[in-house]
């Protein structure tokens, strides 16, 4: 706009205009495009008007501007309203274009007058269903309004049915639960999805359930959604500072108004559902309302979870495998070798798998082999028995990334004794390569006296350690218990070789 200013300025000093000196302007701007005004009592307001000939002005009937014409040059026009009334009080805001023009269509300059009124007299109370098919920019009230969310700058609220919701921008102290009644306009956002500036927030009652229905989950056509509503939608991805990332897809998900503890779940899978806030590629944009952790997310060496013992577990010795961590107390434990199906024993099938069950005993105690002492209970390992200690060696694993930050994690849990008192079971990880060995220590159990069993989950950074498809994993008593004439025995359970992926 200074550009032409300045190429008109020049215009008017070299007195260039057409031959004949009464023609209408080709060129016409105006020093303001918009003007405001109070609803009574307003001051009048000065633009000026330039043109590179004569100009004429359409003026609406409530708007008086003096000069109403012009000619070459610079004009300061003065622009007056008259009172917003109506029945003597005041009337709704209005606005209308005041045009200066010269002879083309492009030679015009718009100034919109807006007047202040009574933004809410004559208003509509309607649904937050309903405001969709509200035009653009009413006024409306919105009466019992259920808030299901908050976002960094108001809150998301839908019907008592939770079928249709829209984002209301405001500073209200809200909670989600609250029902509310507003006073509020309706406007369009950047992605042209609907949403409500509020005037006025009042909270009516709290507390209220929330009673969502299950959300559209979108993950297989992240691509392709669309809508023209905030839906109430799903995605599940990896997570990472607010977004979510969807295997094969060309769209990642912002998580809009996430609260700052999801920052724990960075790197894990997630399932994230809330409200749909547009798409600005390469992003579709999401107001958050709640997190599932689906766990982190990792490269897995191996796992083991002893459920294909169950057919073992099931024969028994005259009845099945107990659990004794489970029901706290002392319950069926099978010697590994005793269960046979087919003339294979539990303890054979583990070794066929490529496990190793090292033992040690007390000098004082008689020679015993691996499958006599350790024992099968539905379905997982008890290790040792008073004066003898046992472990397991897990089999090869091949195809550990060089460099990765390798972790084993497993349940374990202690044995009681009949005083109620937990063996002062202690473990180690023993990372094995030829003749190098690490050792990692595994923490504690804390389990009191008066506490019942529990699986207790452990997870061991394997830091340092090198691994080939020769390197071999135990997890045994600590060496102080390795042996040890005392009962040092424990349960174990779930056992992962794995590297985190972040």
């Amino acid at each position: 706009m200074m550009a032409t200013l300045v190429m008109l300025s020049a215009c008017f000093m070299s007195s260039c205009k057409d031959d004949d000196g009464d023609s209408m302007s080709k060129a016409v701007l105006a020093s303001a495009s918009n003007l405001t005004f109070e609803g009574t009592g307003a001051t009048s307001q000065i633009i000026t008007v330039y043109s590179d000939a004569n100009w004429v002005a359409d003026v609406p009937e409530w708007i008086t501007i003096s000069p109403t014409t012009g000619s070459a040059g610079t004009t300061d026009v003065t622009v007056s309203v008259v009172d917003n009334l109506r029945e003597g009080t005041l009337d709704n805001p209005r606005k209308a274009e005041l045009i200066f023009r010269g002879n083309t269509l492009a030679s015009r300059a718009i100034v919109l007058v807006n007047q202040n009124g009574d933004k809410y007299r004559d208003c509509k109370t309607v649904t937050v269903g309903q405001l969709y098919d509200l035009e653009n920019e009413a006024y409306i009230a919105v009466s019992n309004a259920i808030v299901v969310a908050k976002s960094n700058n108001g809150f998301v609220i839908s019907d008592n049915d939770f079928k249709s919701y829209i984002l209301v921008q405001s500073d209200a102290a809200v909670n989600k639960g609250d029902k509310v009644n507003m006073l509020c306009q309706k406007l369009m956002d950047s992605s042209s999805l609907a949403y409500v500036e509020a005037d006025e927030v009042a909270v009516v009652s709290s507390d209220n359930e929330v009673a969502l229905p299950e959300a559209a989950d979108i993950t297989d056509r992240i691509d392709v959604y669309s809508s023209d509503k905030r839906d109430f939608i799903s995605v599940e991805g990896l997570f990472s500072n607010n977004t979510v990332s969807v295997s094969g897809a060309k769209l990642s998900v912002s998580v809009e108004s996430a609260p700052e503890e999801l920052a724990a779940l960075n790197g894990h899978f997630v399932k994230v559902n809330g409200y749909y806030a547009g798409v600005a590629s390469p992003v579709l944009k999401l107001t958050y309302n709640a997190v599932e952790d689906l766990g982190e997310a990792q490269n897995i060496y191996f796992t083991e979870d002893f459920e294909w013992l169950a057919p073992w577990s099931a024969i028994g010795n005259g009845a099945p495998a107990g659990q004794t961590v489970e029901k706290n107390a002392d319950d069926n434990a099978l010697q590994l070798a005793t269960p046979k199906i087919d003339g294979i024993s539990a303890y054979d099938a583990l070794i066929n798998k490529g496990y190793v069950i090292p033992i040690v005993r007390d000098a004082s105690k008689a020679e015993r082999k691996p499958g006599a002492q350790t024992y099968l209970q539905t379905n997982y390992l008890k290790f040792g028995l008073t004066g003898y200690q046992s472990g397991l060696t897990l089999p090869s694993i091949k195809d550990i990334a060089a460099g990765a930050n390798v972790h084993i994690a497993f349940q374990w849990s202690p044995m009681f004794q009949g005083s109620g008192t937990k063996d002062p079971t202690t473990l180690i990880v023993v990372v094995k390569n030829g003749d190098d060995e690490m050792v990692f220590d595994v923490a504690p159990h804390g389990i009191g006296k008066e506490d019942p069993l529990k699986w207790i989950d452990a997870d061991i950074e394997l830091t340092g350690a090198t691994f080939d498809e020769n390197t071999r994993i135990t997890i045994r008593n600590s060496d102080d218990q390795w042996p040890h004439s005392g009962a040092r025995r424990w349960f174990l359970d779930n056992i992962k070789v794995y590297s985190p992926m972040m």
